[in-house]
């Protein structure tokens, strides 16, 4: 008989398991495990004496704070390194807006920046693409946060409230 290539940790009180591959479970099994309401499974961690919630699937996959995890088969629980996928960026998905859902903001040089929000996943992730190349041509020029945050909106189409002169002005310089 052959065993199974992954492990499964008990999350609480609520006889729910996560399944997560046998190599990261012999190392995720000395943590309590919790579930939420929407059913993902996270551990109360403290960092600089704040607690926080950390995920189990940015345990998994080393992901920090600001990176997300999606799930290939929609099964929020199995959290085999086969069914996780890194969403690029900070694409944060609000129930609140139902014309745009899909919010995109990025860091750059230590600011978080919004950058606009989109109907649909896919339109999101390559305006996300554009604005990443975009923000990593602008590190490390020792620009403005107000600067920085007019190139963002440049690179993604948004009207900018200066004259057009302006704008080309800073077009021209940003290249």
């Amino acid at each position: 008989m052959r065993r199974p290539a992954y492990g499964a940790l008990r999350l609480g009180r609520s006889g729910k398991v996560a399944l997560v591959d046998l190599a990261d479970w012999f190392r995720l099994s000395r943590y309590t495990w919790q579930v939420t309401k929407d059913g993902h499974a996270y551990r109360v961690r403290t960092i600089g004496g704040r607690r926080r919630r950390q995920q189990l699937t940015h345990d998994v996959l080393g992901l920090s704070r600001f990176q997300r995890a999606s799930f290939v088969n929609g099964n929020a629980l199995d959290c085999r390194r086969a069914n996780l996928s890194v969403t690029l960026g900070n694409i944060a998905r609000q129930r609140r807006s139902r014309r745009n859902p899909y919010l995109i903001s990025i860091r750059v040089a230590g600011g978080q920046y919004y950058v606009g929000g989109w109907p649909s996943l896919r339109w999101a992730e390559e305006v996300r693409q554009t604005v990443a190349q975009v923000a990593a041509q602008l590190r490390g020029r020792g620009l403005t946060r107000k600067q920085v945050q007019r190139q963002l909106d440049l690179a993604v189409g948004r009207r900018v409230r200066a004259g057009p002169v302006r704008v080309q002005q800073e077009c021209a310089r940003a290249a």
